[in-house]
Parts: structure tokens; C-alpha cells; sequence
């Protein structure tokens, strides 16, 4: 799953491991995955965009530590994941493929986390007194952005062919979403995804207008 991963989401786990360290724990919990994402800066970002501006890395951390107190393990090179936290690593790939994603950016891991009921990470999210369904929202509405999508890519696949695939890949993915969405009867998450399909075409023809031979 790892090779997955955008720079930004091993970032994540690399200091997820080293709060887990820092705390005396020789397991790493959603709660350090929640402090690796903070750490990286986006999600930080999230939290002030819902109107929690004061909740820092440094808040979000003295939380964590009330809630699971600071351990007393003698702490293992590899430090291996709590259940919990696996069940986060296997659900944000299922994130990534529901937005129409080949790959798990630290945005995915969020919304992951956000969609996982009685882990720490989420009590101590409650306990700060911020909405998980703003969260959800804000998250949705950033990873769902055409610029974000293609700025999680690998700097090094920056070629205009794999570019403009990218995009194809989009409008086809957008297109199924508009399409399930029918079906379901659920017109505005219809309406949504017609939306993002439409802003993917537009960009498409911004593309081929700049790249034009």
C-alpha cells in the first residue's frame, strides 16, 4: 500500500512514528496519525478554515497525551500500527478510489479518519470541541479541486501527455460518480459531480490551448 503513498502521506507516517516515540508508546495509533497529518500542515489548515484556528499541534497534542496518558514501553525500531490505525491505512485507499484517486495523499488519510468511529483520533477531535462533519467537508471540498488533485502527483511525472491522461482520468471518473449518483436518486451529489466533470473539461481545454503544437 505504501508505494501508494504521495510524499506528503509518508511524511505523515514518518512522524506519526516519532510522536509515538516521543510518547513512550511502541504501538502508533490513529491519534498519532491525526498529530503526523497536523504536522505536515494541511490538516492544520482544515481545522482553522472551520473556525478552530486556536486548536494547534502543540493543543491537539496535550489532548492526546490526557486521553492515553504518556507510556513506559520500551520502544521498538519498527514500530508497528494499532488495529485501528490499520483499519485507517485500508480505508483511505478506499477513499482515494471513491474520488477517482490511483493514490493516497495525506487528504485521503484525513477523511479516512474522519470516517472511523470510537479511535482516539476522533474522541480527541470531539474533545476540542471541532465538527467532524465540517471537517469532512472542508476536506471533501479541497481533495475534490482539480489544482489539488494534480498537485498531489509525482513532481517527476510532469510530462503534458501524462498531464493531460491525469485529466482524462478525471472527467471519466467524475462522469461514473454523476452516473451512480443517478441511480441512487440522489440528484444533488449528481449535480456535484457534474460540476467537478465540468471543471475538469474546462481544464482540459485550457490544457491543449497551451499545449498546442
Amino acid at each position: 500500500m505504501f508505494e501508494r503513498f504521495t510524499e506528503r502521506a509518508i511524511k505523515t507516517i514518518m512522524l506519526a512514528q516519532e510522536e509515538a516515540r516521543r510518547m513512550g508508546h511502541n504501538r502508533v495509533g490513529t491519534e498519532q496519525i491525526l498529530l503526523g497529518l497536523l504536522g505536515v500542515g494541511e490538516t492544520a489548515d482544515l481545522l482553522s478554515k472551520s473556525g478552530v484556528s486556536s486548536a494547534t499541534l502543540s493543543d491537539v497534542r496535550l489532548e492526546v497525551e490526557k486521553v492515553i496518558g504518556r507510556g513506559k514501553d520500551n520502544i521498538f525500531i519498527e514500530i508497528p500500527f494499532t488495529n485501528n490505525a490499520k483499519r485507517l491505512l485500508e480505508c483511505s485507499w478506499d477513499v482515494a478510489r471513491s474520488h477517482g484517486h490511483d493514490y493516497i495523499s495525506d487528504k485521503h488519510l484525513f477523511l479516512a479518519l474522519l470516517g472511523q468511529r470510537d479511535t482516539v483520533a476522533v474522541q480527541v477531535l470531539t474533545n476540542l470541541g471541532l465538527s467532524l462533519d465540517k471537517l469532512r467537508d472542508e476536506a471533501e471540498r479541497e481533495l475534490d479541486s482539480p489544482e489539488a488533485d494534480l498537485n498531489h502527483r509525482d513532481p517527476k511525472k510532469d510530462l503534458p501527455g501524462f498531464k493531460r491522461g491525469r485529466i482524462l482520468e478525471q472527467i471519466k471518473a467524475w462522469q461514473r460518480r454523476s452516473e451512480m449518483a443517478h441511480q441512487q436518486g440522489n440528484e444533488d451529489l449528481r449535480a456535484q459531480a457534474l460540476g467537478r466533470k465540468a471543471a475538469y473539461e474546462q481544464m482540459l481545454t485550457e490544457f491543449d490551448d497551451t499545449n498546442k503544437t
